[in-house]
């Protein structure tokens, strides 16, 4: 019953992320919206310690106001795995929603970064030790956490931004780099 309710939560929190962001566009007339993608790796950490590490892939939308504001909403999935030399494997998938606020520095066609995120983070860590039987939990829990980046102009609406980013979810803790490729209006 946990993981329908769960579900039901993350279902919930993407909807109304949905229903805000065309509000948000709305709110001011010099704002510029923007969509992304965005790749990188993460390890990821319970409070057992190190599940591994893996690539992540991720994508969003969000604004930029003229006060070098910026409101982002991103869905990312990373897969992480982990093997030792006894036979133990840890294999980890996590699937977050993450609503985004960054202030960004300066006016020029480069501009440092730094911000806040608060959301939703599944993960679904299936273990297997030899000649024990295999243990698959699933947790979800709110999560928040802080990066830092640069936003590089790549002509007059593409940039790109090269990020580091640290999060907490219940027990688990994630640390990730990252490079998004975007379009902004």
């Amino acid at each position: 019953m946990p993981d329908r309710k769960n579900n039901l939560a993350m279902r919930h929190l993407t909807f109304l992320a949905i229903l805000l962001f065309p509000a948000l566009l709305s709110a001011q007339t010099t704002t510029s919206p923007e969509i992304f993608v965005r790749a990188g790796l993460v390890k990821l950490w319970d409070d057992e310690g190190n599940l591994g590490t893996g690539p992540s892939f991720g994508g969003g939308a969000g604004i930029r106001l003229p006060i070098g504001i910026g409101i982002e909403v991103i869905a990312e999935h990373h897969n992480n795995d982990r093997d030792f030399s006894s036979g133990a494997t840890f294999h980890s998938t996590a699937t977050s929603v993450m609503g985004r606020v960054a202030k960004y520095v300066g006016a020029s066609r480069t501009q440092p970064y730094f911000g806040g995120s608060l959301g939703v983070l599944q993960v679904r860590t299936v273990s297997q030790f030899p000649g024990q039987p295999t243990n698959d939990r699933t947790t979800t829990s709110a999560a928040f956490g802080g990066f830092t980046g640069v936003r590089f102009a790549a002509g007059r609406h593409v940039f790109v931004r090269p990020e580091f980013e640290l999060s907490f979810a219940g027990e688990h803790f994630r640390m990730g780099g990252s490079v998004a490729a975007g379009y902004s209006w």
